[in-house]
Formats: C-alpha cells, structure tokens, sequence
C-alpha cells in the first residue's frame, strides 16, 4: 500500500480507547471479549457472540467514529462556515456486546423462554460493561489534554444471540 497522511485528530485518540477498553473490561474482572479493538463502518457489526479461544460466549468490545465537525464553542457544531484552522470536535463510540438469553426451540411447545436466573445474570453483565466502558472513557481521556463530554449509554436491540450497549463521546481538537 502507498504511504498516506493518516489523521491525527480522531484515530490516535480511537486506538488509545480500544486499549483502555480491554485493560479496563480485564481490570473490572468482566469475561474476556474475542475481540476488542476500533472498528469501520456506520455500525459495529455483532459478529463475536459466539464462542472463541477465550470463553464459551465471546463477545466483543470496540471503538467506532461516528461523526466529525467543526466547532469553535464546544461541544456545539459550528453553524457558520468553518474554515482551515477550525477547532474539530468528533463523535467515538465505544461499546460492549455480549451473547444474551434468547431462549430454545422446542418440538412440543415451540418455543421455551430463557429462565429469570439467565435473564437476570445477563442484565448484570451487561451493567457491569456499561460501568467498565465509561470508567475506560473517563481513565484514557481524563489523563490527556483532550477536552471531552459524555453522551448517553444506549442499549442494543438483541440481534440472535447477541446484546449489549455503548457510550458515545464527542472530543474536542482542541
């Protein structure tokens, strides 16, 4: 591949989250993830929830960019044209999935629900990892120079097995 400027604003800051993540995650005593690092695209696509070398249920953790945009007066958007030397503030989000209790196919009745012990242990975990994911946020950008706001935790619709939440965060350049 050609040698490319990469960006300096977002992507370092990305990577030093995912690393936090994971130490974090580790630090809390949560299950290990199968994977933990930043991720491409307009979703974090809930691939991990099986089973890997790390435990019978996977999951993954990651950092993704959502957006980017100029700002003078954080963390507001700019609504008058930016120009080359604009402060830039940028949205990361960084999440947490786990497999979840669906629940079993059964011949006789259809369908069996998962039991309230597995619906309550998964809630737990999934709090726990909601706990862990802000306290990586807060540790990784709390040491730096960056200028940060913490936006809400969203929870995930349960995709198959797979559920789960994350924090959203918007940085500022500056």
């Amino acid at each position: 591949m050609p040698p490319f400027i990469e960006d300096d604003i977002a992507w370092p800051t990305m990577v030093s989250l995912a690393g936090c993540l994971c130490t974090t995650l580790e630090k809390h005593g949560l299950p290990a993830t199968c994977q933990c690092t930043v991720v491409p695209g307009p979703t974090a696509i809930m691939e991990r929830c099986g089973a890997c070398s790390t435990s019978d249920c996977g999951g993954q953790g990651w950092v993704r960019f959502v957006n980017e945009f100029p700002s003078t007066r954080f963390p507001q958007p700019d609504t008058q044209g930016a120009n080359c030397n604009s402060p830039m503030a940028y949205v990361l989000e960084v999440g947490v999935a786990r497999c979840m209790p669906v629940g079993k196919a059964n011949g006789i009745s259809g369908y069996v629900p998962p039991t309230t012990e597995a619906l309550v242990t998964a809630t737990r975990l999934q709090m726990a990892d909601k706990r862990a994911i802000r306290a990586a946020i807060q540790c990784c950008l709390d040491d730096g120079d960056l200028t940060y706001t913490l936006g809400q935790y969203q929870t995930l619709p349960v995709g198959g097995d797979c559920g789960g939440g994350m924090w959203t965060v918007t940085i500022w350049s500056v």
